[in-house]
């Protein structure tokens, strides 16, 4: 659904298209040299308010411009990745992006996959405590990373001339200052800034 949502920069450049398969056991992608690879692992979204999910829905096929209204943007299905930067078929470092609930076969996968090579960083969507918490534990208690960096908690629902906001059922300061004192080291990220790995 994303691939056919953003079909006109696919036309437009040469980046690789690969389509997933939802319901399908994945495997490895590699990049053309084989400088990092991802693993898909099938997800689930939260609801947005209560048990309502905006935006449901998929494109079955590609649209000829890129959506112009929100309400345009189609959900479609979730994923969260595991990510290898390789050197000489060798793992140098592995994040896990963690974009939802990830579904009972994903967590198989992850489980099996963590056995060979644990994660140095969990990047981790946090917009709200109770939704994501679980979640968060039971990955980082898989995959063992040294560090965990929290994303999509900033409120988009503001103007851009507004000060940045963190959502209010995310319950940040307290949860950042819950998990640091417990000797997991987790932290945010301000928007367009970046981290050294």
């Amino acid at each position: 659904s994303v691939q056919n949502q953003l079909n006109a920069i696919y036309n437009n450049q040469s980046l690789q298209k690969i389509a997933l398969q939802y319901t399908e056991m994945q495997t490895w992608i590699y990049n053309t040299d084989s400088t990092f690879r991802i693993f898909p692992l099938q997800s689930i979204h939260n609801p947005h308010i209560g048990n309502i999910e905006f935006l449901k829905g998929k494109y079955t096929t590609p649209l000829p411009k890129i959506p112009s209204r929100p309400w345009q943007w189609k959900k479609g299905e979730a994923y969260s990745y595991l990510i290898d930067l390789m050197k000489n078929d060798s793992i140098t470092y592995r994040i896990i992006l963690v974009n939802g609930d990830i579904t009972e076969s994903g967590i198989t996968s992850l489980k099996q996959l963590s056995e060979v090579r644990k994660s140095d960083l969990q990047l981790q969507i946090f917009w709200k405590e109770k939704l994501v918490a679980k979640t968060m534990d039971l990955i980082y208690n898989i995959t063992q990373p040294k560090q965990i960096i929290f994303h999509h908690w900033n409120n988009f629902f503001v103007s851009n001339d507004q000060p940045l906001q963190y959502f209010r059922d995310a319950n940040l300061p307290a949860v950042l200052k819950k998990y640091n004192e417990k000797g997991v080291k987790v932290s945010t990220m301000l928007p367009f800034t970046k981290v050294d790995l």
